[in-house]
């Protein structure tokens, strides 16, 4: 949950300097979490800093939406925790389908992410979060290659 962030603008001005001046162009992301409110607030920062944004509620939901979206998918932007299937497994099963698809991992768990590794890692996001912080970790997984 993003408890405590600072309020949502959809003002220009709100976009990090870094997001604007990213010369990669639009990306297209795949947001999965099975939380309602997050994931709406989630696509509505993501949308603001000009990303195309396919949204899941649940695993098998992202895998469909990765067999039929003909675009790129340029970022799986995961929550660890879920009912069905946890986000590392649908991580593996969407890079068997995308290869090299790069990963961000969420949680609100700090012990999913020990588990995993992922606690201290480039690749996780601590919820509950800024949108700023939001931003620069997804730029930064878009830069840096997959090694799920």
């Amino acid at each position: 949950m993003l408890k405590n962030a600072p309020e949502f603008s959809e003002e220009p001005d709100a976009v990090p300097v870094e997001i604007a001046d990213r010369k990669a162009g639009p990306a297209t992301l795949l947001l999965v979490d099975d939380e309602d409110s997050l994931r709406t607030l989630c696509r509505k920062i993501l949308a603001s800093f000009g990303y195309v944004v396919l949204e899941a509620s649940a695993p098998e939901r992202a895998l469909k939406i990765v067999r039929a979206h003909e675009g790129p998918i340029d970022l799986l932007l995961t929550d660890i925790v879920m009912p069905e299937m946890e986000g590392p497994e649908l991580a593996t099963r969407v890079l068997e389908l995308r290869p090299g698809t790069p990963v961000l991992f969420m949680s609100g768990y700090a012990d999913a992410a020990e588990r995993l590794g992922l606690a201290n890692d480039r690749r996780f996001l601590q919820k509950p979060f800024t949108p700023d912080a939001l931003a620069r970790k997804i730029r930064e997984a878009l830069e840096t290659p997959s090694a799920v």
